[in-house]
């Protein structure tokens, strides 16, 4: 049973992922009841276990398996479970059930990176690029990794999506503007969001590690490039021409950038990530709403959109 299929007024038994829980204060009485929040690929749900729910939070882990047994309710028209148990579950697991996932053709987009690498024709981008992603460890990681935890590639294999999608932006931006220097720009674009393989953990849940929450995929991508670089002996211009790349990529400070874009490659890049990001996200929300009708409230852009037919 998926959370997507839970019907209102049934009872269910059903084996998720604990996203979050915590022991809240009854409002009218002494003691605690239980508040989790349980996902799986299809959604997430909120659980409430009014009885033996400080019993339940000393077994449960947050991020682990739970089977959750209890009756599917209607609360201030959002969908919730009211449990009657909440327990570890310790039995077999596929993680595909638990994690989203890109729904096209992932072969296709391993072919298509593999061509881009290959077009870079720049020796020192080239040689850097290709030893970067095809190493064993972090080309297996790239190739998996979600692109964020909401807003957009929000699911596995979203990382090389985004990045996949970015690069056709950026070969026409490349063709327009002729004064780009095209194999630095690509490679910014395969690389700008490196450290998101570091920054993002999806076992059973995607979700921001320390090291991600603390020092952000920006400058650990930054580093990797660096140590890397170094280690190959690229030249000092080539790998700060590209450092820049991907310190910048965010464009503004409250967007998370450690400093402004400041040569063409670089505004391209920024243009471009954040066009695939927006377009991206946008289309994703539109396609859930019929013609005329207007999407739910995007607190993103603190407006709603609509698709006019």
């Amino acid at each position: 049973m998926k959370i997507a299929d839970l019907q209102v007024n049934t009872v269910v038994e059903i084996v998720a992922v604990l996203k979050d829980a915590r022991l809240a204060s009854f409002r009218n009485k002494d003691g605690s009841y239980l508040a989790a929040k349980i996902v799986d690929k299809s959604g997430d749900i909120d659980v409430k276990m009014w009885d033996g729910g400080e019993e339940a939070m000393k077994l449960i882990t947050p991020k682990g398996m739970v089977i959750v047994r209890g009756k599917v309710d209607s609360f201030n028209g959002a969908t919730t479970i009211t449990a009657s148990s909440i327990a570890p579950y310790e039995g077999a697991i596929d993680h595909a059930d638990f994690l989203p996932c890109y729904e096209g053709d992932v072969t296709a987009l391993y072919k298509k990176l593999d061509e881009v690498i290959a077009s870079i024709k720049d020796e020192e981008l080239s040689k850097l690029v290709d030893n970067i992603l095809n190493d064993p460890e972090i080309g297996k990681q790239y190739r998996i990794a979600p692109a964020a935890i909401s807003i957009h590639g929000a699911y596995l294999y979203g990382l090389v999506e985004h990045i996949m999608q970015a690069v056709d932006i950026a070969e026409n931006l490349a063709k327009i503007y002729t004064d780009i220097d095209r194999d630095l720009l690509i490679s910014g674009v395969l690389l700008h969001d490196i450290g998101k393989i570091v920054e993002y953990s999806y076992d059973l849940a995607i979700d921001q590690t320390l090291e991600g929450g603390l020092i952000g995929h920006t400058v650990i991508g930054d580093r990797l490039i660096n140590e890397r670089a170094k280690e190959l002996g690229i030249s000092s211009i080539t790998t700060m021409k590209l450092s820049h790349l991907i310190l910048s990529h965010h464009g503004l400070p409250e967007y998370g950038t450690a400093i402004y874009p400041k040569t063409l490659e670089a505004i391209a890049l920024h243009c471009v990530d954040y066009v695939e990001a927006k377009l991206t996200r946008v289309s994703a929300t539109l396609s859930k709403v019929d013609d005329n009708i207007w999407s739910d409230f995007d607190r993103y852009d603190n407006h709603k959109w609509i698709r006019v037919k």
